[in-house]
């Protein structure tokens, strides 16, 4: 396999990887904001341990996945490192690697050339976002504003789990994160990797939780008696 043929399959299984990550961090989104509007819903008071317990939870575990993808050193499979590494190797990523190994002209349903022939310039249109129009292979300097876009919405973020969660620091942290503020950094990585996963697999994705099974069943019955 050329050099140009297994870069692009890194990418790929980075990618997939990523994925899978992230589908997660929105099923737990979605759990936390249904059990939290619930329980505002019905104005359940308990002594405040639940609810500050559950809260850091969900901040500290979602922060902490946002860390987790704006983390570029070598050992890191990451958005970040995703759009750094492409970014770095942009002559890799070739108009002709693209057509040849992403978009895939076996999706057309017929071998009709007028179909095949606007299914290929549908391939060329999609590559130009990323190359300009006509270019030989990606713009640079696109991953680089991508990546610089991403650490300004996420720096907030990081550098709570830095000071709070991955480490204790003597220092503490320099101001409080907001929920506004996580969401907006959620908000950034689900958009951002929409794209690049676009870009290496020429395949759509959902990012929005689609549940399968009934996620509410554990509280459709009482876990604690009164005198528990």
């Amino acid at each position: 396999m050329a050099y140009r043929e297994e870069t692009l399959k890194k990418w790929r299984d980075w990618a997939a990887r990523i994925k899978d990550d992230v589908l997660q961090l929105f099923w737990r989104r979605e759990i936390w904001q249904g059990l939290v509007e619930q329980l505002d819903k019905r104005k359940i008071e308990d002594s405040g341990y639940f609810k500050v317990a559950w809260v850091r939870m969900y901040v500290e575990s979602l922060a902490a996945a946002v860390r987790r993808h704006a983390d570029i050193d070598d050992d890191s499979v990451s958005l970040a490192r995703l759009m750094d590494d492409l970014g770095n190797q942009a002559p890799v990523f070739t108009r002709d690697l693209f057509m040849s190994e992403v978009w895939d002209m076996d999706r057309v349903e017929h071998d009709e050339e007028l179909q095949r022939e606007v299914w290929r310039r549908h391939g060329h249109e999609s590559f130009d976002r990323w190359a300009g129009p006509g270019g030989t292979h990606i713009d640079a300097a696109k991953m680089w504003a991508d990546l610089e876009k991403f650490r300004k919405t996420t720096e907030g973020v990081v550098h709570y789990v830095n000071r709070s969660v991955a480490h204790l620091d003597r220092r503490g942290v320099e101001r409080t994160l907001t929920f506004g503020e996580l969401d907006a950094a959620l908000e950034s990585l689900k958009e951002l990797f929409g794209e690049y996963y676009a870009l290496v697999t020429a395949t759509g994705l959902v990012l929005d939780p689609v549940m399968q099974g009934d996620w509410k069943a554990p509280f459709r019955v009482a876990l604690f008696s009164p005198t528990e």
